[in-house]
């Protein structure tokens, strides 16, 4: 039996990895023969911090939020230009809440495996259950690429719109537009 030695993830030891998120979403990706073009860079904590590096690759930077309902059973992945503005009102009435929170940092482990700071749709992969619903903004997804993180806010990922909705495909994933 393979020993499973602690890593480093995010500042937090994980052991219940055999491979990093990211070597899965790469293996995922190429089995399913997905391309995409891999980015290192400083790490992005935020959107802003971001905006000149994908300014320079002339892709869209995008925004991805992670939301929780009130009791913390049902979780939203929006998905939107980094521009873009949205209130938690706004993301309640999208997917018929009442209210919305930010989701947790042990709710991001355990639905995408990532964590503040590098939400990703390809964390969609670790939610075999399908608890996360996706909703994404039209006129973003009118770009031909966009540039995502791969669950680690030190590399960005670039994917075509023709890729990315296959993606979404393959994981049997529906998308509520707004």
């Amino acid at each position: 039996m393979e020993k499973i030695t602690p890593q480093i993830f995010s500042g937090k030891i994980c052991t219940n990895f055999q491979k990093m998120p990211i070597e899965k979403i790469a293996e995922f990706l190429h089995k399913n023969s997905i391309p995409v073009e891999k980015f290192s860079h400083e790490k992005f904590e935020t959107c802003a911090a971001a905006a000149d590096f994908h300014r320079a690759k002339k892709v869209p930077a995008a925004k991805n939020l992670f939301f929780r309902d009130k009791k913390g059973r049902k979780f939203f992945l929006i998905i939107c230009a980094a521009t873009r503005e949205i209130s938690k009102e706004k993301v309640a009435e999208i997917f018929g809440q009442k209210k919305v929170a930010f989701a947790t940092t042990e709710n991001l482990m355990e639905n995408l495996q990532t964590f503040p700071g590098a939400v990703s749709p390809f964390g969609l992969i670790f939610d075999a259950e399908k608890k996360v619903q996706i909703a994404a903004e039209k006129k973003f997804f009118e770009n031909d690429f966009f540039n995502f993180h791969p669950n680690e806010n030190a590399q960005s990922w670039r994917i075509s719109r023709a890729d990315f909705l296959r993606f979404l495909e393959i994981l049997e994933r529906e998308v509520f537009w707004f």
